[in-house]
């Protein structure tokens, strides 16, 4: 009895062994990673980088050479269009007024400078430019013409003197002979002789007091050469001041000159614009931009709100341009300009030369059967199907899952982007495909999705 016990045993430990042996060699479910085919809304899109900017940005610019005071504005400050009560409050009262240069902005507006929450109107001022300095040999030489004017100013002075006296002497003379005519002691004749006299001394005496103001002129004119630098006074600056305006309502997006300078004629100075009208430049390569028409839809993502944003193409412009990529390759793009949808009080914080990721859609259909590209491949090895005008070499391949085996199946697509494609024929919904097959997948090879 125990000796059939013992061959009982012995039996027992062999057919485990056995069935080990047996079982390690059996083959084993791959597992791989599936995904269903399903239902809903496709969109093939050209997705690139893209960055805002304001739609219509004003460089404010000096229209005359000058000393342009500091400019007290920042970047960031609200700016406006001064009312029509301010532009008859900074009109000069003796009817000059201010003259504009394009964008430069220049109206005869004044408005106080105030870096609050108010508006600003006026931008920046500028004075006359002050005398330039002289070397020794100017100022001598301007010393030298006011001594000349000083003394051209004397010869003037006695001169209305001795006219003056010529004049009195005439008159009294004529005064003389109308009493001798009177009396019949003096012929009309002379009489006449002294009125004529009298007339003539008259306008010698004005054209030397003509002569005298013009030898003050003279050497107010000489000794204006000799003036130093120094500031206007404060009831000449403001008449003589040439002051700048916002031409919108927006704000100060830069301040390219700030401190006070000498500035040239059209020297950039500040820019302006309305950050509450952005558009957004998006660079896309020409092979893409064919494909796009003014009106698509376009969603700007990773912009750093929590949702989307919407927005719309408005121009593909027509001319390209060549764009080195970061990897050194020759690229040839184009600006495509969209305009956003989305309001502005979803996207407050959105400014001026922000980044955004943009997908500009150029088809999208709903309801549609699609497949994860991933699942995709092409069987170059395959025969030509019957009926079929396609080459081998072009038909789509998937494996579906069906009783844990993987099933080729050949498919035919439509349109796709880079994470579906549309299912014409070859798959239902519901079905289980294999998502980057390994080359250990092969048809009815065993299969246990993850």
């Amino acid at each position: 009895m125990f000796r059939w016990l013992k061959r009982f045993l012995w039996l027992c430990v062999l057919t485990g062994i056995v069935a080990a042996v047996v079982y390690g060699f059996l083959p084993k479910p791959i597992p791989v990673d599936t995904a269903s085919v399903s239902r809903g809304v496709l969109s093939v899109t050209v997705a690139e980088d893209g960055k805002t900017r304001v739609r219509d940005r004003f460089v404010i610019s000096a229209p005359l050479a000058g000393r342009l005071h500091r400019i007290r504005v920042r970047a960031g400050d609200p700016v406006s269009v001064p009312t029509s009560a301010e532009r008859l409050a900074s009109t000069p009262i003796d009817g000059e007024s201010d003259h504009g240069h394009g964008d430069s902005a220049t109206e005869s507006i004044s408005t106080s400078v105030s870096l609050g929450n108010a508006p600003v109107g006026e931008l920046a001022i500028i004075d006359p430019i002050d005398p330039s300095l002289l070397d020794s040999r100017q100022i001598a030489q301007a010393e030298l013409r006011v001594k000349a004017s000083e003394s051209a100013l004397q010869s003037a002075t006695a001169a209305k003197a001795k006219a003056t006296v010529a004049s009195e002497w005439a008159r009294l003379d004529l005064d003389r002979r109308a009493g001798l005519t009177g009396k019949g002691a003096n012929t009309k004749q002379e009489l006449e002789d002294a009125q004529m006299l009298v007339r003539s001394r008259t306008e010698e005496l004005n054209a030397t007091k003509f002569a005298e103001q013009t030898a003050k002129y003279e050497l107010e004119l000489a000794r204006a050469a000799l003036l130093r630098s120094k500031p206007l006074a404060v009831e000449d600056a403001e008449k003589w001041q040439l002051r700048l305006h916002s031409p919108i309502d927006g704000l100060v997006m830069k301040v390219l000159q700030e401190s006070e300078t000498i500035t040239q004629q059209g020297t950039p100075l500040l820019e302006v614009g309305d950050p509450r009208d952005l558009e957004i430049d998006i660079e896309v390569l020409t092979t893409d931009a064919v494909k796009i028409r003014p009106g698509q839809v376009v969603r700007l993502k990773h912009w750093g709100g929590e949702k989307p944003l919407l927005a719309h193409v408005r121009l593909v412009e027509p001319s390209g341009y060549l764009k080195l990529s970061a990897l050194g390759v020759e690229e040839q793009r184009v600006h495509v300009i969209a305009q956003f949808d989305t309001p502005y009080a979803d996207r407050p914080t959105l400014g001026d030369g922000y980044r955004v990721e943009a997908e500009i859609v150029i088809w999208e259909k709903e309801d549609l059967l699609k497949v994860p590209t991933g699942a995709l491949f092409r069987d170059k090895g395959a025969a030509q199907p019957a009926n079929d005008d396609k080459p081998a070499a072009d038909i789509w391949v998937v494996f579906v899952v069906e009783n844990g085996l993987a099933v080729k199946r050949h498919i035919e697509i439509g349109r796709r982007n880079g994470l579906e494609a549309e299912v014409l024929s070859g798959l239902n919904e519901s079905d289980l495909v294999i998502v980057h097959p390994s080359d250990r997948i092969r048809d009815q090879i065993q299969v246990q999705p993850r």
